[in-house]
């Protein structure tokens, strides 16, 4: 389970932060990406497998870019938010799941997006990134979030079913799918405890 709520009014590199205990047991500190996450960031998306890579990028990226990695870590948490799960490793740190959100042109809408490193799937990382990702938005005013995703990645189809999302085939390419969900601004929901028991 997350631990600590979210204030969207301090939202920024350094907070809000949360402890996660996943279903196995382990845990995590789920916290705003920033630029000093660079490498930890690019070591994390070339451990991905190749189907992982795919499912998220929606096609290969096998060694990315120092400018793409910059824009992923460079975040202005105004257009953009981004939140990595943190776990310890050696003497430093590891990322083991992302997800970001993109405001659309329209101010009220949001495209998102989420990863797990294959080794953390399976124990609850996927929920809990998004239900975070989700707390924010909703906190901060968007009415809408959406995913577009590959129709081939079953496991973002489950967790955006099991996370309220409603699925439906993408006009402009057969091959992907749009998962979008209505946001309700409850401020006594939105920061209470976010569940992540599901094994996504």
């Amino acid at each position: 389970m997350t631990d600590k709520p979210s204030h969207a009014a301090y939202l920024g590199p350094d907070y809000p932060h949360w402890n996660t205990t996943l279903s196995d047991g382990s845990q995590v500190l789920i916290r705003p990406i920033g630029p000093q996450d660079a490498a930890a960031e690019k070591a994390f998306i070339e451990s991905l497998s190749p189907q992982s890579r795919r499912n998220r990028f929606l096609g290969q990226i096998a060694h990315p870019s120092d400018e793409f990695i910059h824009q992923l870590t460079d975040i202005d948490y105004v257009n953009d938010v981004a939140l990595a799960a943190i776990a310890p490793e050696g003497g430093g740190y590891k990322i083991v799941g992302v997800s970001r959100y993109a405001v659309d042109s329209s101010r009220k809408a949001c495209e998102c997006a989420v990863v797990v490193a294959d080794s953390w799937q399976g124990k609850g990382l996927g929920t809990a990134l998004m239900e975070c990702l989700k707390t924010l938005a909703t906190e901060r005013g968007l009415l809408s979030m959406k995913s577009v995703d590959l129709a081939e990645n079953w496991e973002m189809r489950d967790l955006a079913s099991a996370l309220g999302f409603h699925s439906s085939p993408d006009p402009t390419d057969p091959h992907q799918v749009i998962h979008t969900i209505s946001l309700v601004c409850d401020t006594g929901s939105a920061t209470a405890a976010i569940r992540s028991d599901l094994a996504i």
